[in-house]
């Protein structure tokens, strides 16, 4: 079962990490960006759900996608920002949005002169949804001319009791 609304280590208090095991064995430790579950937009600049005994450093970028949240066309509003198929044909540039923030700051620690072996997580934040990405890449195809893939049959089987 999926618990995406739940802390990581409220599933697995005693659970090591891949970035405790590098951290055990004195690595420097750093992550970008989101690595375990949050719940996108409303979170991003933020630790979200982290787990923090896992990293020696950690970089929360935050940049106009989630300032502009508000400008996102949401298909189903009932569910919530963080579970619509929303999305915003965005302004400005690649770098202007969060994931061109986590990619600068993580070349930036990769450059950083380091005293010890380093380990670096970095986590983007698209594709997820709500989609947000500059306009230019809604531009690149036509929506009369997308075609959605055809599914064989329904998918009711999937739910069927298997004997």
């Amino acid at each position: 079962m999926l618990y995406n609304r739940k802390f990581f280590r409220e599933l697995a208090s005693n659970a090591v990490t891949l970035p405790q095991l590098f951290r055990r064995n004195d690595y420097h430790v750093a992550r970008v960006g989101k690595i375990f579950h949050q719940c996108v937009p409303l979170v991003v600049g933020t630790s979200g759900s982290d787990d923090p005994g896992s990293w020696d450093e950690a970089v929360d970028p935050i940049a106009r996608d989630r300032a502009d949240k508000d400008m996102m066309t949401i298909n189903a509003p009932q569910l919530g920002i963080a579970d619509t198929m929303g999305y915003l044909k965005a302004e400005g540039e690649d770098i202007e949005q969060t994931d061109g923030k986590v990619a600068i700051e993580s070349i930036e620690l990769l450059v950083e002169p380091k005293d010890a072996p380093f380990f670096l997580a970095v986590g983007f934040y698209r594709p997820h949804i709500p989609y947000v990405a500059p306009k230019a890449y809604f531009d690149t195809y036509d929506l009369e001319k997308t075609c959605l893939p055809q599914l064989p049959g329904t998918i009711e089987h999937l739910f069927r009791p298997r004997h």
